[in-house]
């Protein structure tokens, strides 16, 4: 681990090696043939990112990979029907995975879903926003259940939905509409 200098080719070899905190199983990088020191030191700062993100890799899934669980759970389970469960998949897809493809689960935020809704959904009627809402949430409670994170980021929110108008005639509407 660190910066070694090899006196016969005269570069340096630079190393990284950590153990995952759960699995215990070492991993390490090591880049060979580096000739300058600075450029050998900034190379290390490089395996010491690389080494880490792969260990969190090992253990916290992206955002795809609990979505693909997810929905594979919704559809053994049948709490839902196939209809429900196949758009769920197909309206998450669409539009969580353009923002949210990268990163890890435990790394999305309260602030990521709501400017989720606020800006990628602005156009969408508020029915929709709360459906998008509801299948975020079974996603971050079911990765909740799974212990891949500690809390559920996805906000309380309150949609005002439009009530539809239910025109209901008072004893002197009817007699008039009877008469008629």
């Amino acid at each position: 681990m660190g910066i070694k200098f090899d006196n016969k080719t005269n570069t340096f070899t630079v190393s990284y090696s950590k153990r995952h905190t759960i699995t215990r199983q070492p991993v390490s990088r090591v880049r060979k043939g580096i000739k300058a020191k600075a450029e050998a030191k900034r190379t290390e700062a490089q395996l010491i990112i690389i080494v880490n993100e792969a260990i969190k890799r090992r253990s916290v899934p992206t955002w795809p990979v609990v979505l693909d669980n997810y929905i594979n759970d919704l559809s053994i389970e049948n709490v839902l029907t196939k209809d429900t469960v196949y758009k769920r998949d197909k309206v998450l897809r669409r539009h969580t995975l353009p923002l949210w493809e990268n990163k890890y689960i435990d790394e999305i935020t309260t602030q990521d879903i709501h400017s989720l809704l606020r800006e990628k959904l602005s156009e969408n009627s508020e029915s929709h926003r709360k459906f998008i809402l509801k299948g975020v949430r079974g996603a971050f409670n079911y990765a909740l259940g799974g212990g891949l994170i500690q809390r559920n980021p996805t906000p309380v929110i309150k949609f005002k939905v439009n009530e539809k108008i239910r025109a209901v005639l008072n004893e002197e509407q009817i007699l008039i509409l009877l008469r008629k």
